[in-house]
């Protein structure tokens, strides 16, 4: 029965395939690319507004500064409705059978757990199964 234990690799697969992907450089290079993007966006915008506003006498800052508020309360909302509507899909899933079960959904969370957390949150065997501090 023991040599049964001991019969199992110490990583799965997939362990090597996860520390593939979680190289630094990858993560600089899409950063990168992320970051170029969002120059470009934001330098396109601002050319676009200040060819749209060239020549327009500004009497007031109150409008814009408004707009500008308005703008980020609408924003915030979307930001925090995201969450809820995360957790109402989330939950829909779960408690209907909208989608079936995956019989390798669990072992495959599990692994995951086991081996992408810091040891050190590990539970100890005589803590019964809360975080070991």
């Amino acid at each position: 029965m023991s040599d049964l234990a001991t019969a199992l690799p110490a990583h799965p697969a997939a362990a090597a395939i996860l520390d593939k992907k979680m190289k630094k450089s990858h993560a600089i290079i899409s950063g990168g690319v992320v970051l170029a993007a969002l120059a470009i966006g934001l330098g396109f915008i601002g050319v676009n507004i200040f060819q749209d506003f060239n020549g327009v006498a500004i009497g007031s800052i109150w409008p814009y500064l408004l707009l500008i508020f308005a703008l980020l309360i609408a924003l915030g909302f979307e930001f925090v409705n995201g969450f809820h509507d995360t957790a109402n899909a989330v939950a829909t899933v779960i408690y209907t059978p909208s989608i079936p079960t995956l019989p390798w959904s669990g072992p495959g969370c599990a692994t995951c757990a086991a081996y992408c957390s810091p040891r050190e949150r590990w539970p100890s065997p005589s803590s019964r199964c809360s975080p070991s501090s």
